[in-house]
């Protein structure tokens, strides 16, 4: 150890002795010799041992700097609060580190609460110590009491922080926006969202404008727009998205700007109209729609309110649920991905799924060996022929076994080697041979099962032939022929 550090310790008078007594224990006087030593450190702590602040603040700063234990320590010993929370943050033994953090939480640094509100175990120490953070405006305490409170769901209690807390913070403000958007107090969110806006938040900023461009109020039903968000020469497909939430308003939204910039489908005659919003209560829906362990909604209200030169096709979006198409509509829920509309896409087009099918729905398409992606044959009989291919397409085509039909007798094919989009979720390629199919299937119309089904089925269930004709009839106008078969929606 130095003889600075020796000093230090107790030998100061040694020091000081050309000093006059006076001078020796004035914090000033002592400040202004370390102003002027190669070694402050000695001088702060002595002008420090006589209660001087500011000594105590420069020799913490220094020795923090430095990264300088022994000063560090002599802070603490000082009650340096920043010292003890230096050492506290330092210290690999969960004790030590403790008798720091409590020593200076007691002497009210806001930090050190907050570490003891994070590592407590015991709910009322926990809250103790992030309220007496947070009352010094600590914003991690904040957040973390309000979290704490809605983790308990005490929203009474964790509402007045996370309002203190959006003041400053976006992500809180966002917070507080969409929990009174579910209250429906809609003017309180509007203006929490934009706060968070103005904080910086682009997807409260997102959403305020999906409420100001698709919100009709509590009592909407309407479920058509004639606004085409993506434009195409002839949609062969219109499709709708259906929301009824500002989450999946915000989810449709954000698949229709991915939509207009995937270059892979750029060539599909497929148009999404703008979304619209529709009040919960007028589309129930479950994940387990008619013991199908699939998800599915009430249609009552779509086939009421629709109107037929709207739209050709649904997606409508649902809090939970496996994702599947159901003749001429897509169920979605909000944990589903833009990939997952796209592979759900393309079953729109009677495409398969090229993972292994459940038995019981594997034995219904397998038997059916008609799909644009795969060829399906008897276990017994031998490939088809390249002339036998039910595909037009101008480049070459290896077929290559497929997963679709492994729990039944039959065997499927695809037409390349790679894995696909109708395989697994996230794949996102989509072969040339793919596109071409899926393109002749559009053309086609008569492979094309739009809504309309759905809407003529629903009605022959409630006792109205009248109501279903009309919907049959569109269905005639758009594919020229009636279907041979089609789901139950």
């Amino acid at each position: 150890m130095s003889w600075l550090r020796y000093l230090a310790l107790g030998l100061f008078p040694a020091l000081f002795c050309w000093l006059p007594g006076s001078q020796s224990q004035d914090p000033a006087a002592l400040r202004l010799v370390a102003d002027k030593a190669e070694n402050p450190a000695p001088w702060w702590y002595q002008s420090a041992s006589f209660g001087d602040d500011e000594s105590l603040k420069l020799l913490t700063d220094y020795a923090r700097f430095n990264q300088d234990n022994f000063w560090l320590q002599k802070a603490a010993d000082l009650n340096s609060v920043v010292a003890l929370y230096s050492q506290a943050m330092n210290e690999n033994t969960s004790g030590k580190q403790l008798k720091y953090f409590l020593k200076a939480a007691s002497l009210g640094h806001a930090d050190s609460q907050f570490e003891l509100g994070i590592i407590s175990e015991q709910p009322a120490v926990k809250e103790k110590w992030l309220t007496l953070a947070a009352e010094q405006n600590h914003l991690n305490a904040q957040v973390a009491l309000y979290q704490w409170y809605v983790l308990n769901n005490q929203w009474q209690q964790a509402i007045p922080w996370m309002k203190k807390a959006a003041l400053v913070d976006a992500a809180s403000a966002t917070r507080l926006a969409r929990y009174f958007w579910r209250k429906r107090e809609y003017a309180q969110a509007k203006q929490y969202f934009k706060q968070a806006g103005d904080l910086g938040s682009q997807e409260a900023s997102a959403l305020l404008d999906y409420i100001s461009r698709y919100w009709q109020g509590e009592n909407s039903v309407k479920v058509a727009s004639n606004r085409l968000a993506v434009e195409h020469a002839q949609c062969i497909i219109r499709l709708q998205f259906v929301a009824t939430s500002l989450t999946a308003i915000a989810k449709a939204g954000e698949f229709v700007k991915q939509f207009r910039q995937d270059k892979r489908l750029k060539t599909l005659p497929v148009c999404l109209n703008e979304p619209v919003w529709v009040n919960a209560k007028n589309l129930p829906c479950n994940n387990n729609w008619q013991g199908g362990k699939r998800l599915g909604c009430s249609i009552a209200t779509l086939a009421e309110q629709a109107s037929s030169a709207d739209f050709t096709h649904l997606a409508v979006f649902a809090e939970q649920g496996k994702a599947n198409v159901q003749n001429g509509i897509m169920f979605l829920d909000l944990a589903d991905t833009y990939s997952v509309f796209v592979h759900e896409l393309a079953h729109f087009a009677g495409f398969l799924d090229e993972y292994p099918l459940s038995k019981q729905l594997a034995e219904r398409v397998c038997s059916n060996r008609n799909a644009p992606n795969l060829v399906i044959v008897p276990q017994d009989q031998p490939l088809p022929s390249y002339e036998q291919i039910p595909w037009s397409y101008t480049g070459d085509v290896t077929l290559s076994p497929a997963r679709t039909c492994n729990n039944t007798d039959a065997r499927a094919f695809k037409p390349v080697s790679e894995m696909t989009f109708l395989e697994f979720y996230d794949q996102e390629n989509i072969p040339d041979v793919y596109l071409q199919i899926w393109q002749q299937q559009l053309q086609k119309r008569t492979s094309l099962i739009p809504v309309y089904v759905n809407f003529a089925q629903w009605y022959e269930k409630q006792g109205n032939p009248d109501k279903a004709d009309i919907w049959w009839q569109a269905y005639r106008r758009y594919t020229g022929s009636l279907p041979a078969q089609v789901g139950q929606p």
